[in-house]
């Protein structure tokens, strides 16, 4: 494309010229505009992750009662540097035992002894007992992180 003297003299004065080529442009970037788009598109691949690993959890999730399942939720928040946050998880108690396993199938490898009784009982138990063995893990929390991943 040829440029025409007329175009070039319309060029406000302060922008340079090269033998050759057309006007260069100067371009004026909103600092703040820009960092509200790349949070906000942060943000969105966040929410679909986010949902990702949410249903990768519910199907993983064990389940007794429900109740574990039923309070798998995300957190949406904004870091103190302004980037986008998701957490994704439970605030039932006994999450991670039901994670990481409990007694010698757990972190810590040992069989559960009581520590104030004689012996061990619970609501459901057909007697008191002096020890178990624990609980197998039942990961569906760490597992689950593998659906974050495009």
């Amino acid at each position: 494309m040829a440029w025409s003297g007329a175009s070039l003299d319309r060029r406000p004065p302060d922008l340079p010229t090269v033998e050759g080529w057309p006007p260069v442009a100067r371009v004026d970037i909103d600092e703040a505009g820009l960092a509200e788009i790349r949070v906000g598109m942060a943000g969105a691949d966040l929410d679909r992750r986010a949902q990702r690993v949410l249903a990768a959890q519910v199907v993983a999730c064990p389940v007794d009662t429900g109740r574990l399942r039923g309070s798998l939720t995300i957190q949406r928040f904004v870091a103190a540097d302004g980037s986008p946050v998701r957490r994704i998880g439970t605030n039932v108690h006994y999450a991670m035992h039901v994670e990481s396993g409990t007694g010698l199938f757990g972190p810590h490898h040992h069989v559960i002894v009581p520590t104030t009784k004689q012996a061990l009982y619970w609501p459901g138990a057909n007697h008191p007992v002096r020890s178990v063995k624990g609980q197998r893990a039942q990961p569906f929390i760490g597992p689950s992180l593998a659906a974050a991943v495009d």
